[in-house]
């Protein structure tokens, strides 16, 4: 049974207020938490390529779930199943837009729950008028201290709590390593 509350001047029913403050909470969590730890542990570089390469197969396994779910649910008249497949279409093309920063983020703070292994990789710097850039050897790898920035802050404290010598301190054409860990879905971050 749903109560009527009044929220300024106007009634709303308990369950949509209830909607509403689960919606806002989880938006907050996702903006002001996930959002902002997610950019500083992973490179820019990974977190597109998750985005470019598995985030389309995550969105349709959520998809298919839930077009299942809705199929059980609604009756089986020619209206109904009319509407179960011009709804979700529309609503498919709609939100692809919408969650594809949502999941990539949720699923990248998903991978960095656990450690499974650890990776590491030998950088040559770049140290050009204290504008600091790293890149791997075989140059598949370039991470920029201006495009990087939350990364690079957390790849100086981690160089400052195991003692090595500071990124701007190190010439240019030097090589540095940095250990990352392998997440549950293997993608590699900064820990």
């Amino acid at each position: 049974m749903s109560r009527n509350i009044n929220v300024f001047g106007k009634k709303i029913k308990s369950d949509q207020l209830a909607f509403y403050i689960i919606c806002i909470a989880v938006l907050s969590i996702y903006s002001f938490l996930e959002k902002p730890f997610v950019k500083m542990k992973y490179l820019q570089s990974d977190i597109q390529y998750f985005e470019d390469h598995y985030f389309w197969k995550i969105y349709l396994t959520v998809f298919a779930i839930l077009i299942i779910f809705i199929f059980i649910k609604s009756k089986k008249t020619k209206e109904a199943i009319g509407r179960l497949i011009l709804f979700p279409l529309f609503y498919f093309f709609l939100f692809y837009v919408f969650l594809n920063n949502f999941i990539t983020i949720n699923a990248l703070y998903i991978n960095q729950i656990k450690s499974v292994g650890k990776e590491r990789f030998e950088y040559v710097v770049f140290n050009y008028e204290n504008q600091i850039s790293i890149r791997t050897k075989n140059s598949k790898e370039y991470i920029s201290e201006l495009t990087d920035r939350k990364f690079f802050n957390q790849l100086k404290e981690k160089r400052k709590i195991n003692h090595v010598r500071p990124l701007d301190q190190i010439k240019h054409g030097d090589t540095i390593n940095v250990v990352y860990d392998k997440g549950l879905f293997g993608f590699k971050y900064l820990n």
